[in-house]
């Protein structure tokens, strides 16, 4: 008990036979600090293995654990299942409570399929060697809308810092700010539209995505922009300042609002001669941008673009008025490219440190490579050629294509072109954090190395139990396959087909009767409803201890008259199914003949029953076996004490244990070996144990003896010199 703040201590001890004594001290675990909980735990439990089998095993027992404790905390579940070690197969299921995550992992176990289903797990493989190759994508301008950056904001600390550096240059270099429009979702929609805010606003958003993957683990092998996103591009690959870049999209975004007369741009799907088409047709179109096979963007002046629409109408074409007042890569931005080299000219550049890829023309730039002004002047004027892009993409066999913005329009490109590539975006509107933690689910199951603890932060969850890893155990047994010999009784028949199956029929009836009584019994014993446990339910998942299971086992001994040791339990027998096993292979007679092993009248055979009940010789494959007609092993005289010491009254010395005499084989008629039987093999075995026993009592009538001559030595000699000492007193 503990002592006031004392706390409980105890000490065990482990003394080996060979020697070797081990002992530890342990105290009790200290109380929990109070959780603190300041942000909501992520939805997603990470599962994983070493093989297909093995996460499917996983994934059951997790899944069960999970149905038998509905009350679980979910940030404990997260930090727990993101704090091991993530194997090369991996899972993840979405879920905001233990009931939903359940859920998630049953239809995935039992393969349904669905929309659903595909949302709540996601599934994949890590590369065998190495990491998956990133890429970062930035959206352009169409995509921006007011509060964009809210769900991230408040999540992660890392979002609100970069979003505050950016918001602060801002202020010094234009007196406004830009969380207005990043941070609150009821802004005026204009103020996206306005191109003097949105590209800075954009920019700044993006800086802190990028920030944010960073923090948690994900760096991007390759970085690639659409239109004014490349900025922000090139900014993560190294290339520019988040000071320069922020000047620079806000000037050039500031030069368009007050330079460039009001324009329009329109989604247009439909193939490249069509759309060029239309644009002959319309005078003022230009096509602006390319972003795949059947999808083009059209941009010119506003009435242009309102009579592409109604031609488009007519035509039954799907087209979009994008939400933008300015007609971006077409000749409308011609007044201001001079204005914005000179900007340019003063910017110093710098080589990037991480792959890009241009969006004018969709050229890969290797690490070293650096940007200009000229090529600054080039992309703002000539059309986006994001389809180009997309090719090269695939070309470098990247694992995952992550898009840096605030909603999902490269993803969407990206899955059109790339279909056996991840694309996913970080956030969506109306979604929340959602989208991201969606991603994060994606790139662990494409074999990201993730920063959990990062992930996790804040969300005030404790390791805690559950189910351990499944190891697919595996024979790699080298001799000839071993057969299973039925018991034939010397002179018997052999049986009929139909009395095979009666008695196959008959063990399996015995089989789970068994079963059913040891789950009963570990239900009782664990305190777990038996319903929950099944044949393949660890013991050790159930909270088993040893204590519980010698119990467990005294009782299956007394009902069933056969003994399983706990070493055993340990290392042969860990679920029912295999404990069932083990008793129903050692009940006498075998199964058949144990039926009533269990039952009242079998607990009350005495030793003779039990004897008459031995099984029947197997005819196993003979073993050839000539035993020697050895004397019986007979236990040494009692040990004779010395004469000169007086020895007490002699301690009772144990009956020594007499070896039986060997069981002679009988030779066969023509004079050649017998072969030896298998229940002569176990006859010997048993001779061989009681040797062994034998040998055990002599070691300790000797170690008892050698206390008694030590105690008598010393006393004779402690005696002696008493006496001399009262002598010289005298």
């Amino acid at each position: 008990m503990a002592q006031g703040d004392t706390p409980r201590r105890a000490g065990v001890s482990s003394l080996g036979v060979g020697g070797t004594n081990a002992h530890i001290i342990v105290e009790q675990a200290p109380e929990p600090a109070p959780r603190a909980a300041t942000v909501t735990a992520p939805d997603v439990l990470v599962l994983s293995g070493q093989s297909a089998e093995a996460l499917t095993a996983n994934a059951t027992a997790v899944r069960d654990h999970l149905t038998r404790h509905p009350k679980a905390d979910l940030a404990d579940l997260v930090t727990t299942a993101a704090g091991r070690a993530h194997h090369r197969h991996r899972l993840a299921a979405r879920g905001t409570n233990p009931a939903e995550l359940a859920a998630a992992l049953d239809g995935w176990l039992a393969g349904a399929g669905g929309p659903a289903a595909a949302a709540a797990v996601t599934t994949g493989e890590a590369p065998r060697e190495g990491r998956p190759g990133i890429v970062f994508q930035f959206t352009g301008q169409g995509s921006p809308y007011p509060g964009m950056a809210q769900p991230l904001y408040e999540r992660f600390a890392v979002v609100r810092d970069l979003l505050h550096t950016c918001d602060r240059h801002h202020q010094e270099l234009y007196g406004s700010s830009l969380l207005d429009v990043l941070l609150d979702p009821g802004a005026d929609r204009a103020t996206t539209e306005n191109t003097r805010t949105a590209q800075p606003a954009l920019f700044a958003l993006q800086y802190a995505l990028a920030g944010l993957w960073r923090h948690v683990g994900i760096t991007p092998d390759i970085v690639a922009g659409h239109s004014v996103g490349e900025y922000a591009a090139l900014c993560a690959a190294g290339a520019l300042s988040v000071e320069d870049g922020l000047r620079i999209t806000a000037e050039r975004g500031r030069l368009m609002q007050d330079h460039c007369a009001r324009g329009a741009m329109a989604a247009v799907s439909a193939d490249l001669d069509t759309v060029q088409n239309l644009a002959a047709e319309v005078p003022g179109l230009e096509l602006a941008v390319v972003n795949g096979a059947q999808r083009h963007v059209l941009a010119g002046p506003v009435t242009a673009v309102d009579r592409l629409l109604t031609r488009l109408e007519e035509r039954g074409i799907p087209g979009e008025r994008l939400p933008v007042t300015r007609a971006f890569h077409t000749a409308l931005t011609d007044p201001i490219l001079d204005k914005f080299r000179d900007l340019l000219d003063g910017v110093t550049f710098r080589p990037v440190t991480t792959g890009f890829v241009s969006c004018l023309d969709g050229r890969p730039h290797e690490p070293g490579w650096t940007p200009d002004a000229d090529y600054f002047v080039r992309q703002t004027r000539r059309p986006v050629r994001y389809d180009a892009v997309l090719r090269t993409l695939g070309e470098t066999g990247s694992a995952a294509l992550v898009e840096i913005g605030p909603h999902t329009t490269l993803s969407g490109l990206a899955r059109a072109a790339l279909p056996g590539v991840r694309a996913v975006p970080t956030l969506r509107r109306g979604a929340g954090p959602g989208a991201f933690w969606g991603a994060v689910a994606q790139l662990h199951c494409a074999g990201a190395d993730l920063d959990w603890p990062a992930l996790t932060a804040g969300s005030g969850g404790r390791r805690t139990w559950m189910p351990g890893y499944r190891f697919q155990h595996k024979s790699f047994w080298t001799g000839p396959a071993p057969t299973a010999v039925r018991a034939v009784r010397t002179g018997e028949p052999a049986r009929e087909p139909a009395r095979e199956e009666e008695d196959v029929a008959q063990d399996e009836a015995v089989f789970e009767r068994v079963l059913g009584h040891v789950i009963e019994l570990v239900a009782k014993h664990l305190g777990h409803d038996a319903d929950a446990i099944t044949g393949d339910t660890s013991f050790f998942d159930l909270g088993a201890d040893s204590l519980q299971m010698i119990s467990v086992l005294r009782e299956l001994e007394q009902d069933h008259q056969v003994k399983v040791a706990m070493r055993e339990l340990f290392e042969e027998a860990s679920t029912p199914g295999q404990l069932t096993e083990l008793i129903v292979g050692r009940m006498p007679g075998g199964a058949t003949g144990g039926t009533a092993a269990g039952t009242e009248a079998g607990t009350a055979r005495g030793a003779a029953d039990g004897a008459a009940a031995r099984p029947a010789p197997v005819a196993a494959e003979p073993v050839r076996y000539e035993p020697a007609a050895a004397e019986p092993v007979r236990a040494p005289e009692p040990f004779a004490m010395p004469e000169p010491i007086a020895m007490p009254e002699p301690i009772g010395m144990p009956e020594p244990v007499r070896a039986p005499a060997p069981t002679p084989a009988p030779a066969e008629a023509n004079g050649s070996a017998q072969p030896v039987t298998r229940a002569e093999l176990t006859d010997l075995v048993r001779q061989v144990q009681q040797l062994s026993q034998l040998q055990l009592q002599m070691m300790s009538q000797i170690n008892q003896l050698s206390q008694l001559l030590t105690a008598q030595a010393t006393s004779a000699l402690t005696g002696g010199v008493v006496a001399n000492g009262k002598a010289g007193g005298k």
